[in-house]
């Protein structure tokens, strides 16, 4: 009997828990579009790209805008919700900088020449928007471990107090610099 108390306990919390998270993010009754990410790797070695990918599909009868653009190698207004495994918040990368071919120093992420620059295409509805960010460019990925990635957008372009739309959450582990992947050994 006290094994099933302690099971019911522990089941009410992890409850509790989980809808005070769910209150504290703001999401319309009525969503006009989803967002689905991925990765193509679910572990990388210390040090690798993170590349994710981003779906957005309208699921409104509707058409609807959906502002766009390109920061290096990150899609513009998206906001990325990235944690180690101690559901502690990654710090984001400071001004990193690299080498060109042509000897220059770029500042990452950087919007390169020939990149898009913002605006906004209209989607109509069951119609996908594909998306990327090189996640590492952006968050500290310098221990090794599990990270959880969710993201988001504003409901209204340009209104986040009309709520937000949010993920599916992804997990990205890294394994050491000396450690290689499985699928690439």
């Amino acid at each position: 009997m006290k094994n099933l108390i302690k099971v019911l306990a522990i089941l009410f919390l992890t409850f509790e828990i989980s809808a005070g998270v769910l209150v504290t993010q703001t999401v319309p009754a009525n969503p006009k579009f989803t967002i689905l990410i991925g990765s193509p790797m679910a572990e990388v070695t210390m040090g690798s790209d993170i590349d994710i990918w981003m779906k957005v599909t309208n699921i409104s009868n509707d058409p609807i805008i959906v502002p766009f653009g390109r920061h290096g190698n990150v899609d513009d207004g998206y906001q990325f919700d990235v944690r180690d495994e101690h559901d502690a918040k990654v710090a984001k990368v400071g001004t990193r900088y690299v080498q060109s071919s042509d000897g220059k120093q770029l500042r990452l992420p950087s919007r390169p020449s020939g990149s898009s620059v913002p605006g906004g295409v209209e989607l109509g509805p069951g119609k996908v928007m594909d998306g990327s960010a090189r996640i590492s460019d952006i968050y500290q990925f310098d221990r090794s471990g599990r990270y959880t990635i969710q993201v988001s957008r504003a409901a209204t372009r340009g209104k986040p107090d009309d709520g937000m739309i949010y993920s599916n959450t992804i997990i990205i582990t890294v394994l050491p610099a000396d450690a290689t992947p499985p699928e690439n050994k």
